[in-house]
């Protein structure tokens, strides 16, 4: 059993002066570092061409972006969600200022004046905290 475990690991050693023998990297190992270093410079000479804020990314995310709404925009699910948000951002911007509109023009100018202390939303808008 001892054998078995020392006939299948190490690195190669020289027999004089116990220092691992330098090796030789296979043909594979020459290739896989040959990728990396290409994909290393590729990516940083990418990287550095976006640094200048190039016109055909932003051009791109432009469509990127105009697609992504056209899609949400008929998409029965975002449809509904924005349904949603407009009726809350109609019930906590829009009808308060709706409703002191009305208000005024039923009071008329005489009565205005009685109302300038009352606010729309006393507690402001309510928040998740």
């Amino acid at each position: 059993m001892g054998q078995e475990i020392l006939e299948y690991g190490g690195s190669d050693v020289d027999m004089v002066t116990g220092q691992p023998l330098a090796r030789t990297p296979s043909k594979q190992e020459i290739k896989a570092k040959k990728h990396f270093e290409n994909t290393i410079q590729g990516a940083l000479g990418l990287a550095a061409e976006l640094q200048g804020g190039n016109p055909v990314i932003r051009l791109l995310l432009q469509k990127y972006r105009d697609r992504l709404v056209f899609l949400a925009s008929e998409d029965p699910e975002c449809k509904a969600l924005e349904g949603i948000l407009l009726t809350l951002r109609h019930t906590l911007e829009v009808a308060p200022v709706l409703a002191e509109a009305h208000l005024r023009r039923v009071a008329g100018p005489q009565l205005s004046p009685f109302f300038e202390d009352t606010q729309v939303a006393p507690l402001g808008i309510p928040t998740s905290e």
